[in-house]
C-alpha cells in the first residue's frame, strides 16, 4: 500500500498502515487496523526498483553470547511506505521534514472493489466521492481519503498485483485515483494526503503521473 505527501500533509499510496492511541489514551472505544505487509523476497516493487533481500546473521559472540540479528538491503518504494513530497518535488520535503503532528488525521475510504474485480483500470472518480459525501458529510479538512479496491488479494503475487510481469512497466494495470480526483480533492478539500492499497496512487496504465503530483 502507498502514501504519499503534499507540502506539510502527506499521501498514503502502496501499502499503508494506520495506528491509534489504546483506549485508555483517547477514553472513547477505538478499532485497531493493521494495514502493514510483511518484507520479503516475495514482495512486489515497482519495475525496475531493488528488491527486499534479508541477509540472516547468527552465531556466537567472541564472548559465547548468542546472537540473531539482520542486515538488509532493499529499495524504498516497496512494501507499506509513505512518499513524501521530496519524491516528485526536489524542492519538497522529506519524511524527517514532516512534523510528527501531521501523521494523526481523520480516514475517509472509498471503496471501489466491486470495480476493481473487474476492470483492473479503474479508479477513485468523482462519482464514487459525491456518494461517499451524500452519505457520510463533507470530507473533513486535512483528512486522509484512502483507496480500497480490495486489490490485496493479489498480494504478494507480483504479476497479479503489477497486473502484468514486473519486465513490463509500460503495460502494467492497477486501481488508482482516476483523472482529476486528487486535484479537486486538494483544492476543494483541503485534504492532507490520499492512500492507496495498490503499488502507485496512479492507474497503473497512465505514466504521466498526474494524482501523485497534484497531492505531493
Amino acid at each position: 500500500m502507498k502514501i504519499i505527501s503534499m507540502q506539510l500533509r502527506f499521501l498514503f499510496p502502496i501499502i499503508f498502515s494506520v495506528a491509534f492511541w489504546p483506549n485508555v489514551a483517547v477514553g472513547f472505544p477505538v478499532n485497531l487496523v493493521d494495514l502493514t505487509y510483511e518484507l520479503s523476497d516475495k514482495t512486489p516493487v515497482f519495475p525496475g526498483l531493488t528488491k527486499f533481500t534479508l541477509h540472516k546473521r547468527e552465531g556466537l559472540s567472541e564472548g559465547g553470547t548468542n546472537f540473531v540479528m539482520n542486515d538488509f538491503t532493499s529499495g524504498e518504494h516497496l512494501g507499506t511506505h509513505m512518499d513524501a513530497p521530496k519524491h516528485i518535488n526536489p524542492s519538497g520535503l522529506t519524511i524527517a521534514e514532516i512534523p510528527i503532528e501531521h501523521f494523526t488525521f481523520t480516514a475517509a475510504v472509498i471503496d471501489i472493489s466491486q470495480r476493481a474485480s473487474k476492470d483492473p483500470n479503474t479508479g477513485v472518480q468523482m462519482e464514487d466521492i459525491n456518494k461517499w459525501e451524500e452519505q457520510n458529510g463533507r470530507i473533513p479538512n486535512d483528512s486522509v481519503v484512502f483507496m480500497f479496491s480490495g486489490w490485496s488479494r493479489n498480494w504478494p503475487n507480483e504479476n497479479a498485483y503489477l497486473g502484468n510481469s514486473p519486465e513490463n512497466v509500460t503495460d502494467i494495470h492497477f486501481p488508482g485515483f482516476h483523472g482529476d480526483v486528487c486535484e479537486w480533492l486538494v483544492k476543494e478539500r483541503s485534504i492532507g494526503g490520499v492512500a492507496v492499497d495498490t503499488i502507485s496512487v496512479d492507474i497503473g496504465n497512465i505514466h504521466t503521473f498526474p494524482d501523485r503530483k497534484s497531492v505531493v
